[in-house]
């Protein structure tokens, strides 16, 4: 059950990435960036769904470790904010 949901994460991003018409133009608020990157819309972003902007998975890990202030696995809209506005 884990591996299908992570596939199908993996498929959504992957489907965002190539559909998305352009990513992060500039001017979007914090809040619509993030929303964008919740692309299975459950208000929660994960690491699969941070490789939008981040594809490296070393660069990646490191600033996961940086949004996700709190440690619980994934990066929720405050957390975001404040790092985004930094």
């Amino acid at each position: 059950m884990k591996i299908m949901k992570r596939a199908l994460i993996l498929l959504l991003v992957s489907v965002f990435m190539f559909t998305a018409v352009p990513v992060f133009a500039g001017g979007e608020t914090p809040q619509e960036v993030f929303y964008s990157l919740d692309v299975n819309k459950d208000g929660r972003v994960i690491k699969e769904e941070l490789r939008i902007i981040y594809p490296s998975k070393t660069v990646l890990e490191e600033k996961f470790i940086i949004f996700d202030k709190d440690g619980n696995g994934y990066v929720e809209l405050d957390e975001f904010i404040e790092i985004y506005n930094k």
